[in-house]
Order: structure tokens, then C-alpha cells, then sequence
């Protein structure tokens, strides 16, 4: 089980804090929260609540940037592929659906908010995210 090894617990926090920050489209959230983006970004995880990974991502995203968020995007990867987010999002709510790891991973999240947005921030690095 996934509780007796806690680095498959954070690759999946780091994980679900990637999808959340990668369907909030920061261009268009107030200049204020793109200015302290990852602040903010750790404080509205840190409040934020859920059943389920589900409500829990709904709940930070609207906190985050209300009601606009990406459904799917380009995304300049390794060979230009076309990212679908949604498509990412159920192989990841699967993912954690098969190993019984949603209430483990909900709590592991809030309470390791800040040093996983660190962690989450440096390896987007600032080339990412002066692309926003």
C-alpha cells in the first residue's frame, strides 16, 4: 500500500499540484495573484476542502481564479505535443482510484502544502513561468 512508502505519496501530491496549477490560466487571473502565485498557490491549498480530489481541485481552482480555467492547451513540451488536461486528469483520479490512495493523498496535500509548492515551483523553473 502506498501509506508504507511516502515518496510514491509525494510524486503524487507533486503531481496533483501540477494539474491544478496547469489548468489555472494565470494570464488572466488578477496582476495581484500572478504577483505572489505560488503564495498564493500554497494558501488556498492549505484552505481548501474535498470529499474527494475531485471537489478538492474545484475548490482550489475556483479560489484561485474563479470561474476561468483551461479545459485543454497547447503545451510546449518535448516534441510540441497537443497537452489535453482533462484527458491527464483521469488517468491521474484512476491512478489514485486503483491504489486507494484519495483520503491519504487529500491529507498529505494540506498538510505539506508549502514545502510541495517549493518543490512544485523549482521544477517548473522560471522559464515556465515566465511564459504564463
Amino acid at each position: 500500500m502506498v501509506s508504507d512508502d511516502r515518496s510514491e505519496l509525494d510524486e503524487l501530491a507533486i503531481e496533483l499540484l501540477r494539474l491544478i496549477h496547469d489548468v489555472i490560466p494565470w494570464r488572466e487571473v488578477p496582476e495581484d495573484v500572478k504577483r505572489d502565485k505560488w503564495r498564493v498557490l500554497a494558501k488556498r491549498i492549505m484552505a481548501s476542502s474535498g470529499e474527494d480530489l475531485q471537489e478538492f481541485m474545484h475548490n482550489v481552482v475556483r479560489g484561485v481564479a474563479g470561474d476561468i480555467f483551461y479545459v485543454k492547451r497547447r503545451a510546449s513540451s518535448e516534441g510540441n505535443e497537443m497537452r489535453l488536461l482533462g484527458k491527464e486528469l483521469e488517468e491521474f483520479l484512476n491512478k489514485t482510484h486503483e491504489k486507494n490512495v484519495e483520503k491519504e493523498l487529500l491529507a498529505y496535500v494540506k498538510s505539506r502544502a508549502i514545502p510541495l509548492v517549493i518543490r512544485l515551483s523549482a521544477k517548473l523553473g522560471e522559464k515556465e513561468e515566465e511564459g504564463e
